[in-house]
Formats: structure tokens, sequence, C-alpha cells
């Protein structure tokens, strides 16, 4: 009976209307996860490749990839991925009721799980060499890049998806799919990052000096901003690669915006990566002498 319901209420549906449904939730820049049944073992009511939506909020299901409570570890799953932002494969077991799913089917399958994240977008707050670097960098990497410029010196409007001089910043929608540089030295500098902070950006920086940092921040406070929201931005923006150049300013701050969202530490690779080195010996084969180590 409860697997006649779960098909009634989640019906498969077929490859078409799957992936319609696909290229409508991205156009309306929704986040949802594509579940795969990649692998069965025994029986189990969701068969290989089964698939089916999960919207972020978890009111939205469309697919099949099983009954019972298997949709509902599924659902729990999928949310956890599309917050984490990265791909994973879980694993449910059938056969025992209290170690697995709760549904002792007989059996046991492998769930692939995608996250399907609106682009990545990029706020930049001002004008000049570090502001024109990082348009092109996040271009690169495929962020939608939106430049706001109240002075309106911008080099090259027509190199970036939005260009506005609105010094309101009208039209700007900054969310947690959003990272904010501020790179003005404008008197309304406060205003952006308050935007940025209210608006729940994943990244906020700011290029200043400490002198002027200090005085953006003490109004910041001023107008009621909790000090603990203040951490949330970052400045001097940026890692420290010894950056003196514009481009490289550009490259260290965008470097800082990549380690936060990938969850990377910011160091030398070499010093978090266990370097494993194996020689091997070889033998000519002319002279059946040993050749030495190599890699």
């Amino acid at each position: 009976m409860a697997y006649i319901l779960a098909k009634l209420l989640f019906p498969a549906l077929d490859n078409l209307t799957f992936y319609a449904k696909v290229a409508e939730l991205i156009n309306e820049q929704k986040r949802f996860c594509i579940a795969t049944v990649v692998k069965t073992i025994g029986h189990t009511s969701g068969k290989l490749g089964s698939k089916a939506i999960i919207l972020e909020d978890g009111r939205g299901f469309f697919g099949w990839v099983g009954g019972g409570c298997v949709e509902t570890t599924v659902l729990h799953e999928a949310i956890k991925t599309i917050k984490e932002g990265r791909s994973r494969t879980i694993y449910l077991e059938m056969e025992d009721e209290l170690r697995g799913t709760g549904v002792p089917c007989g059996g046991s399958m492998e769930v692939y799980l995608e996250p399907v994240l609106p682009k990545k977008e990029l706020v930049l707050v001002g004008h000049g060499g570090i502001v024109e670097s990082l348009a092109k960098i996040g271009k690169l990497l495929d962020y939608r890049v939106v430049v706001a410029d109240p002075d309106g010196m911008f080099k090259d409007p027509s190199s970036v998806d939005l260009y506005i001089t609105d010094p309101d910043l009208r039209g700007v929608e900054i969310s947690s799919n959003t990272a904010v540089v501020v790179s003005t030295m404008h008197k309304l500098d406060h205003k952006y990052l308050k935007l940025a902070l209210d608006g729940g950006a994943r990244y906020i920086g700011l290029i200043a000096s400490s002198k002027r940092a200090g005085i953006v921040f003490e109004t910041l406070l001023r107008i009621g901003v909790p000090e603990e929201s203040l951490r949330r931005i970052s400045s001097p923006a940026g890692l420290d690669i010894g950056a003196e150049k514009p481009e490289e300013i550009a490259l260290s701050v965008f470097a800082e915006i990549i380690a936060l969202e990938k969850g990377g530490t910011g160091k030398r690779l070499a010093e978090v990566k266990a370097i494993e080195k194996e020689l091997k010996e070889i033998v000519s084969d002319s002279t059946a002498e040993r050749v030495g180590p190599v890699c």
C-alpha cells in the first residue's frame, strides 16, 4: 500500500518531461538536486537509472527513485547536498530495518546526488585596474559579473553582464550565491557593505587601506551593524601573495573568494597535500645494470 501511495505522490517522469523540468528550473534560477539510482542489489523499488528532482525547500519532489523511507532519506540528503554545493553518492541499505532506511525490502542501492545551482555572481563596486581585472577573471571562471560604478568610469561596460551607475545600486540583487568586492574609496562604501551583509553575500571584500577600512567599519557600527557582522568583511581583501600590481591584487582577491567557496586553506599545496614519492629502479635492457631511482 505504501509503495502504491508513493508512486501516486511521486510518479516517475519520462525523459522529455524530466529534462524539460530541469530546463524550467534552471531558467527560473532555482537551486535543486538531481538524484539518480546508479546501482541496485537485490530487490529495490527504484531501478537503475531512476531519477528525481528535489528542490532546496524540500517541498518539491519530481520523479521516482524508490518508495517508502527511500524517498525521505534521499530528500534529506539532497537538501544537504544543495547546501554543500558538492556532488556525492549515498548508499541505502534496505536489508535491515534498524541499520538501513527503515524499509526491510531485502536489497540495497546507491544514489548519485548532483546539485544544480544558479551561476555564481560577482558584484564589483567601483572602477579602476583592480575592478577591471576582477571582472575579467570572473568572466573567465563563468561568474555572472555585475559592475556597479557610481562614478561611471569603468572602461568597458559591454564586457560584463550588468553595468549600472546608480549610487543606490538599484537593480543589483545580492544573495548567498554572490561575492561582493567594494573598491571605490567612496563616501558610500559603508552603504554598499551593508547591502552585501543584509543580502547574505557569501563573500564580502573591501579593498582599502587600514585607515580607510577603519573609518568605514566605525561608520557601520554607528548605524547599528553588529560587530560580529563586521567579521564577515574581509579587509584588506585577498590572500597574501605579495601582490603589488592591480592584476596581482585582483588575483589574490579571487583566490580568497575561491578558497572560501571551496573550503580551501589558502596555504601552499605543498604544505597541505602529502607527497608520496615512489622511487622505482630501472634496469637497462642492454646491460642489465641498475640505472637508478626515478619518480
